[in-house]
């Protein structure tokens, strides 16, 4: 079985997770998912044999919830995947992991042996966001030549990347 954890803060991770899990599940994959937002003392299902890690990067970092979630298990017997969400990833030359700086931090919080590893592009609606984060991600827009206009909603993910993904996790399986 696999299963699906994640995070999400504004909804892309959660989307692409369970874009994920309906990819795997077409394919006859035994498929559980699970948002750990709220709930860091989740235990990994004892019939688990792989399972894929979501985290979207706020403000440079991974999301705290993650980084509890990642301390308290044990991954000796599940084989790991992730994938990490972020808008620098919107930019070709920030879309991998060997060049995205916060994607190297979403690394560094995994556990040693990742079999998949992937990084997508998020999406930016700023009319959903409370005013503090608006303001604070159309700064980073701002200098980061990204679109900073109050009424943006723009999905970034490419949804072929996402496909490319969950096809080495049915391929591995």
């Amino acid at each position: 079985m696999i299963e699906i954890i994640y995070v999400s803060r504004d909804g892309q991770t959660s989307k692409i997770a369970h874009y994920i899990q309906q990819y795997l599940s077409s394919r006859q994959m035994k498929v559980e998912i699970t948002d750990i937002t709220q709930n860091v003392a989740y235990r990994l299902n004892p019939k688990t044999k792989h399972v894929v890690i979501g985290v979207p990067i706020r403000y440079g970092n991974p999301m705290s919830q993650a980084k509890q979630w990642l301390k308290i298990q044990d991954f000796t017997d599940v084989e790991v995947s992730a994938f990490n969400v972020n808008l620098t990833a919107r930019k070709p030359e920030k879309s991998e992991v060997s060049t995205c700086p916060y994607a190297q931090k979403f690394v560094s919080i995994l556990p040693e042996k990742v079999h998949h590893l992937a990084i997508f592009a998020g999406a930016l609606d700023y009319p959903k966001y409370r005013w503090f984060d608006r303001k604070m991600i159309q700064l980073i827009m701002w200098m980061t030549k990204g679109p900073t206009h109050s009424n943006s909603r723009i999905e970034f993910t490419q949804w072929q990347a996402v496909d490319d993904f969950s096809e080495k996790l049915v391929n591995m399986n």
